[in-house]
Protein backbone atom coordinates (compact mmCIF):
# COMPACT_ATOMS: atom_id res chain seq x y z
CA UNK A 1 0.00 0.00 0.00
CA UNK A 2 1.25 3.30 -0.84
CA UNK A 3 1.11 5.73 1.75
CA UNK A 4 2.09 8.83 0.40
CA UNK A 5 -0.75 8.31 -2.48
CA UNK A 6 -3.24 7.56 0.15
CA UNK A 7 -2.20 10.67 1.88
CA UNK A 8 -2.19 12.77 -1.94
CA UNK A 9 -5.69 11.40 -2.21
CA UNK A 10 -6.99 12.74 0.81
CA UNK A 11 -5.15 15.96 0.69
CA UNK A 12 -7.25 16.43 -3.00
CA UNK A 13 -10.60 14.99 -1.37
CA UNK A 14 -10.61 17.42 1.71
CA UNK A 15 -9.50 20.43 -0.73
CA UNK A 16 -12.33 19.65 -3.10
CA UNK A 17 -14.88 18.74 -0.19
CA UNK A 18 -14.14 22.63 1.70
CA UNK A 19 -15.21 24.21 -1.92
CA UNK A 20 -18.52 21.95 -1.98
CA UNK A 21 -18.51 23.52 1.98
CA UNK A 22 -18.05 27.11 0.52
CA UNK A 23 -20.54 26.44 -1.97
CA UNK A 24 -22.94 25.82 0.45
CA UNK A 25 -22.42 29.15 2.48
CA UNK A 26 -23.15 31.09 -0.57
CA UNK A 27 -26.67 29.62 -0.81
CA UNK A 28 -27.35 30.52 2.29
CA UNK A 29 -26.88 34.10 1.22
CA UNK A 30 -26.58 33.83 -2.49
CA UNK A 31 -24.10 35.98 -5.05
CA UNK A 32 -26.86 38.52 -7.03
CA UNK A 33 -27.36 36.95 -10.42
CA UNK A 34 -25.57 33.49 -9.26
CA UNK A 35 -28.01 31.24 -7.91
CA UNK A 36 -28.78 28.59 -9.91
CA UNK A 37 -25.69 28.49 -11.20
CA UNK A 38 -24.35 27.81 -7.33
CA UNK A 39 -27.03 24.80 -7.45
CA UNK A 40 -25.83 23.47 -10.44
CA UNK A 41 -21.96 23.55 -9.33
CA UNK A 42 -23.04 21.88 -5.94
CA UNK A 43 -24.45 18.87 -7.92
CA UNK A 44 -21.46 18.56 -9.94
CA UNK A 45 -18.72 19.40 -7.47
CA UNK A 46 -20.78 16.53 -5.17
CA UNK A 47 -20.37 14.08 -7.94
CA UNK A 48 -16.45 14.53 -7.58
CA UNK A 49 -16.31 13.95 -4.27
CA UNK A 50 -17.32 10.29 -5.14
CA UNK A 51 -15.06 10.18 -7.82
CA UNK A 52 -12.13 11.10 -6.08
CA UNK A 53 -12.89 8.53 -3.25
CA UNK A 54 -12.77 5.67 -5.62
CA UNK A 55 -8.95 6.48 -6.46
CA UNK A 56 -8.32 5.02 -3.10
CA UNK A 57 -9.30 1.75 -4.92
CA UNK A 58 -5.63 1.73 -6.37
CA UNK A 59 -3.83 2.38 -3.32
CA UNK A 60 -6.27 0.00 -0.76
CA UNK A 61 -7.28 -3.39 -0.68
CA UNK A 62 -10.54 -4.60 -0.65
CA UNK A 63 -12.00 -0.77 -0.77
CA UNK A 64 -15.06 -1.97 -3.16
CA UNK A 65 -15.97 -4.35 0.35
CA UNK A 66 -16.37 -1.36 2.22
CA UNK A 67 -17.41 1.40 -0.12
CA UNK A 68 -20.05 -0.71 -2.20
CA UNK A 69 -22.74 -0.24 1.18
CA UNK A 70 -22.42 3.33 -0.12
CA UNK A 71 -22.76 2.85 -3.67
CA UNK A 72 -26.20 0.78 -3.06
CA UNK A 73 -27.42 3.32 -0.34
CA UNK A 74 -26.65 6.47 -3.56
CA UNK A 75 -28.11 4.30 -5.87
CA UNK A 76 -31.32 3.54 -4.10
CA UNK A 77 -31.85 6.91 -2.09
CA UNK A 78 -34.47 9.44 -3.65
CA UNK A 79 -32.32 12.00 -3.23
CA UNK A 80 -28.98 11.28 -3.87
CA UNK A 81 -30.32 9.71 -6.90
CA UNK A 82 -31.59 13.07 -7.97
CA UNK A 83 -28.48 15.32 -7.20
CA UNK A 84 -26.47 12.32 -9.28
CA UNK A 85 -29.41 13.00 -12.34
CA UNK A 86 -29.04 16.87 -11.99
CA UNK A 87 -25.20 16.99 -12.28
CA UNK A 88 -25.62 14.58 -15.60
CA UNK A 89 -28.23 16.89 -16.93
CA UNK A 90 -26.38 19.88 -16.47
CA UNK A 91 -23.20 18.66 -17.92
CA UNK A 92 -24.64 17.05 -21.20
CA UNK A 93 -27.97 19.46 -21.58
CA UNK A 94 -27.59 22.40 -19.90
CA UNK A 95 -30.86 21.17 -17.51
CA UNK A 96 -30.10 22.25 -14.03
CA UNK A 97 -34.29 21.47 -13.11
CA UNK A 98 -35.39 24.72 -11.72
CA UNK A 99 -38.39 25.08 -12.45
CA UNK A 100 -39.39 28.47 -11.49
CA UNK A 101 -37.87 31.61 -9.16
CA UNK A 102 -39.66 33.85 -6.82
CA UNK A 103 -38.06 36.79 -4.47
CA UNK A 104 -39.96 37.98 -1.57
CA UNK A 105 -39.33 40.90 0.95
CA UNK A 106 -39.08 39.16 4.34
CA UNK A 107 -41.86 40.24 7.10
CA UNK A 108 -38.84 42.55 8.46
CA UNK A 109 -37.85 44.42 5.10
CA UNK A 110 -39.75 46.49 2.37
CA UNK A 111 -38.06 46.37 -1.33
CA UNK A 112 -39.49 49.02 -3.74
CA UNK A 113 -38.54 50.05 -7.23
CA UNK A 114 -39.32 53.63 -7.85
CA UNK A 115 -37.55 55.68 -10.57
CA UNK A 116 -34.41 56.79 -9.00
CA UNK A 117 -33.61 53.25 -8.24
CA UNK A 118 -34.30 50.13 -6.09
CA UNK A 119 -34.77 50.52 -2.06
CA UNK A 120 -34.29 48.07 0.70
CA UNK A 121 -34.94 48.57 4.33
CA UNK A 122 -34.84 46.01 6.73
CA UNK A 123 -34.19 45.34 10.61
CA UNK A 124 -31.67 42.71 11.73
CA UNK A 125 -32.01 40.12 14.70
CA UNK A 126 -30.59 43.08 16.72
CA UNK A 127 -33.64 45.18 15.84
CA UNK A 128 -31.38 47.63 14.25
CA UNK A 129 -32.52 49.45 11.01
CA UNK A 130 -30.61 49.05 7.40
CA UNK A 131 -31.40 51.09 4.92
CA UNK A 132 -29.71 50.33 1.12
CA UNK A 133 -30.55 52.49 -1.89
CA UNK A 134 -29.19 51.17 -5.61
CA UNK A 135 -29.22 54.18 -7.39
CA UNK A 136 -31.08 53.51 -11.34
CA UNK A 137 -27.71 54.60 -14.07
CA UNK A 138 -28.27 56.53 -16.90
CA UNK A 139 -28.90 54.13 -19.25
CA UNK A 140 -31.51 52.29 -17.49
CA UNK A 141 -34.29 50.96 -19.34
CA UNK A 142 -36.00 48.71 -16.89
CA UNK A 143 -35.92 47.42 -13.45
CA UNK A 144 -36.64 43.97 -12.39
CA UNK A 145 -37.14 41.53 -8.57
CA UNK A 146 -36.27 38.13 -9.17
CA UNK A 147 -35.38 36.72 -12.47
CA UNK A 148 -34.91 33.70 -13.90
CA UNK A 149 -31.86 33.63 -11.75
CA UNK A 150 -33.06 34.40 -8.43
CA UNK A 151 -31.29 38.16 -8.86
CA UNK A 152 -32.47 42.19 -8.80
CA UNK A 153 -31.71 44.78 -10.41
CA UNK A 154 -31.45 46.90 -14.14
CA UNK A 155 -31.66 45.96 -17.59
CA UNK A 156 -29.52 48.78 -19.51
CA UNK A 157 -29.11 49.22 -23.15
CA UNK A 158 -25.19 49.30 -24.04
CA UNK A 159 -24.43 51.94 -26.55
CA UNK A 160 -24.58 49.46 -29.31
CA UNK A 161 -27.88 48.81 -28.61
CA UNK A 162 -27.64 45.54 -26.71
CA UNK A 163 -29.38 45.25 -23.45
CA UNK A 164 -27.27 43.76 -20.26
CA UNK A 165 -28.25 43.00 -17.01
CA UNK A 166 -26.71 44.75 -13.92
CA UNK A 167 -27.44 42.80 -10.33
CA UNK A 168 -27.98 44.37 -7.50
CA UNK A 169 -26.81 43.02 -3.32
CA UNK A 170 -30.37 42.48 -1.58
CA UNK A 171 -29.07 40.68 2.15
CA UNK A 172 -30.73 37.51 3.02
CA UNK A 173 -32.26 39.37 5.80
CA UNK A 174 -33.93 41.88 3.59
CA UNK A 175 -35.53 39.04 1.01
CA UNK A 176 -36.14 35.15 0.44
CA UNK A 177 -35.26 33.67 -2.77
CA UNK A 178 -37.35 30.93 -3.42
CA UNK A 179 -35.97 28.45 -6.21
CA UNK A 180 -38.02 25.73 -7.34
CA UNK A 181 -37.07 22.03 -8.54
CA UNK A 182 -38.97 20.01 -10.78
CA UNK A 183 -40.36 17.23 -9.28
CA UNK A 184 -37.76 17.28 -6.15
CA UNK A 185 -37.10 14.24 -4.05
CA UNK A 186 -39.32 14.23 -1.02
CA UNK A 187 -37.14 10.91 1.42
CA UNK A 188 -33.55 11.06 2.10
CA UNK A 189 -31.93 8.29 4.29
CA UNK A 190 -34.99 6.86 4.80
CA UNK A 191 -36.67 10.04 5.93
CA UNK A 192 -39.16 12.49 4.82
CA UNK A 193 -38.18 15.58 4.01
CA UNK A 194 -39.82 18.72 5.31
CA UNK A 195 -38.56 20.94 3.20
CA UNK A 196 -37.97 20.34 -0.71
CA UNK A 197 -36.08 23.81 -1.33
CA UNK A 198 -32.97 23.38 -3.40
CA UNK A 199 -31.05 24.91 -0.56
CA UNK A 200 -32.45 22.70 1.87
CA UNK A 201 -31.65 19.66 -0.38
CA UNK A 202 -28.18 20.97 -1.67
CA UNK A 203 -27.28 21.56 2.29
CA UNK A 204 -28.42 17.47 2.77
CA UNK A 205 -26.48 16.51 -0.05
CA UNK A 206 -23.08 18.53 1.13
CA UNK A 207 -23.76 17.21 4.40
CA UNK A 208 -24.07 13.10 3.28
CA UNK A 209 -20.33 13.87 1.71
CA UNK A 210 -18.85 15.50 4.48
CA UNK A 211 -19.71 12.43 6.28
CA UNK A 212 -18.88 10.19 3.71
CA UNK A 213 -15.20 11.51 3.84
CA UNK A 214 -15.10 11.57 6.97
CA UNK A 215 -15.89 7.87 7.32
CA UNK A 216 -13.05 7.05 4.94
CA UNK A 217 -10.37 8.89 6.93
CA UNK A 218 -11.76 7.15 9.89
CA UNK A 219 -11.08 4.02 7.97
CA UNK A 220 -8.04 4.38 6.07
CA UNK A 221 -6.20 7.54 7.28
CA UNK A 222 -6.54 6.18 11.18
CA UNK A 223 -3.70 3.30 10.32
CA UNK A 224 -1.39 6.04 9.56
CA UNK A 225 -0.46 6.21 13.14
CA UNK A 226 -0.21 2.98 14.26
Amino acid sequence: MNQTQKIDIFTRLNRRMNGLKRLGEILSDPIPGQNRDTISRVAVEGRSITNIIQNLRSVIDNFDVWYQPFVVEMSNDPLLKYFYQLRTSTLKKGDDKIKGVRVSARSNASISLNPKGIDVKYIDDNNIEHILFHPQPQNTISKFLGDQEGGSGFVLKTPDGKEIKQYVYIPSNAADIDVFFENPPNIHLGKTLPDKSPKYLCQLYIDYLTKLVSKAEGKFLSDLDK
